[in-house]
């Protein structure tokens, strides 16, 4: 009975890192799509690291899910053994200690492999955080070189909206002291006709007054 426990034990831990391969996948999956967006604002070099990382998490999520299943086939045919042993009454003490001794090597076979599935198990995890935490870096320095542009462009639109203002400002200035120009001009213009007029008549006058 104690071996069947730690055959359920080992069977459930294994079903738990199949699980954790795929989750494990999933996550890569997405974390390549996030270096993907990123990776515009970012060094070919930096992509390309990333990428690496991406490749070797993958390829130790696709080792644990091999991993999961070969022992799972194990496990599979321990568990058959076992039943078999356990449903077939023992023709003498010999042959139950050999089995028994089988059942428990196997035992602790599984047990070992549990261990190193969890081992690689938590070796991708941590691969995974290393990844995640250079995307999380990426995409901060792809935010900021983001706002300093928009920056840039904003200050470009209102240094340009100040010139057109400025120009605007002196167009004005300079039709306003055309037109004050032209009017003093006319006005000396009519001040000359009318004294011209006045002259003309005065000599008008004193032509006739002679002439008489």
């Amino acid at each position: 009975m104690e071996a069947e426990a730690k055959l359920a034990e080992a069977e459930a831990k294994v079903a738990e890192a199949e699980a954790k391969a795929a989750e494990a996948e999933a996550k890569a999956a997405e974390v390549d799509a996030k270096g993907t967006q990123v990776g515009s604002g970012s060094t070919t070099e930096e992509a390309e690291a990333l990428r690496g990382k991406l490749a070797a998490a993958e390829e130790a999520s696709e080792k644990m899910r091999k991993a999961a299943s070969h022992w799972k086939a194990q496990h599979g045919k321990l568990k058959e053994q076992l039943d078999a042993a356990l449903a077939a009454a023992p023709a003498d003490t010999t042959e139950t200690s050999t089995n028994t001794a089988e059942t428990s090597t196997s035992t602790a076979e599984t047990s070992t492999t549990t261990a190193e599935l969890e081992a690689a198990k938590a070796s991708l995890e941590a691969e995974l955080l290393v990844v995640r935490a250079r995307v999380a870096a990426l995409e901060i320095e792809s935010q900021a070189a983001l706002e300093a542009k928009a920056a840039a462009v904003s200050e470009a639109r209102e240094a340009a909206a100040a010139e057109a203002r400025e120009a605007a400002a002196s167009e004005t200035r300079v039709a306003t002291e055309a037109a004050a120009a032209s009017a003093a001009e006319a006005e000396e213009f009519r001040g000359k006709l009318a004294a011209a007029e006045e002259a003309a008549d005065k000599m008008r006058k004193a032509a006739s007054q002679w002439k008489a």
